[in-house]
């Protein structure tokens, strides 16, 4: 059965609005970060930031390739996407948390042990939504904007209470960021559950190591 006609210029102007809508929302949660911490400690935030982005290098490889194959509808595609961007999620997680007792070293910032572990969980989430939106781009590429816009506004009605209320600083910025990112995640599960009950296959990846696809274009069964 073949999926429904995306519309092209609806999709587009759903995430464009929710990315532009997103700046705000991201000014804001930045000020309440900026308005509740020390000159240190936003430091620190940043250097957070920075370490994350060198831990999720990997997490769109196999997203790039899982597009292609759900977009052909090869059976399982979208699970083992899924699942292969999850395994890699926590051997990267794990050698950061091998390597942070050397990062707190380096960087001096022992006293901020927790903050740093505490971010191993963002590089889970990250790698599980960067694989469950290459399914969406081909079946809801608007469903990624929606998300957006929830992520972003639970994010910040978030850090006000944990931030601004409970006073939590930094480490209320960062539960804030991971629970804002564990409901997009249960959206993304809920849009793609038919595409995620099919049964997985290996050999998916082995064509990914190919420079040319030798998978054939017709559905597998």
């Amino acid at each position: 059965m073949g999926r429904k006609e995306i519309r092209l210029r609806y999709s587009g102007f759903i995430v464009f609005v929710s990315r532009l809508l997103s700046v705000a929302t991201g000014l804001a949660f930045v000020l309440m970060i900026t308005r509740s911490v020390s000159p240190k400690e936003f430091g620190i935030w940043g250097n957070i930031g920075d370490l994350l982005t060198y831990f999720i290098l990997l997490s769109s490889v196999i997203p790039f390739w899982a597009t292609r194959f759900v977009a052909r509808e090869h059976t399982g595609s979208a699970k083992t996407g899924l699942i292969t961007n999850v395994l890699i999620s926590i051997a990267s997680a794990s050698v950061y948390l091998v390597l942070l007792p050397t990062i707190l070293s380096a960087f001096q910032v022992g006293t901020y042990a927790i903050l740093y572990a505490v971010m191993s969980i963002q590089i889970l989430e990250l790698y599980t939504i960067t694989a469950l939106e290459a399914v969406l781009q081909v079946i809801q590429p608007q469903a990624i904007g929606y998300s957006l816009l929830i992520t972003e506004i639970c994010k910040v009605a978030l850090g006000f209470v944990l931030i601004i209320i409970l006073k939590l600083g930094l480490l209320g910025g960062i539960l804030s960021i991971i629970t804002a990112n564990i409901i997009q995640i249960a959206f993304y599960m809920k849009l793609t559950a038919k595409e995620l009950t099919e049964n997985m296959s290996w050999t998916y990846l082995k064509a990914v190591s190919y420079t040319h696809l030798t998978l054939p274009t017709k559905r597998i069964v």
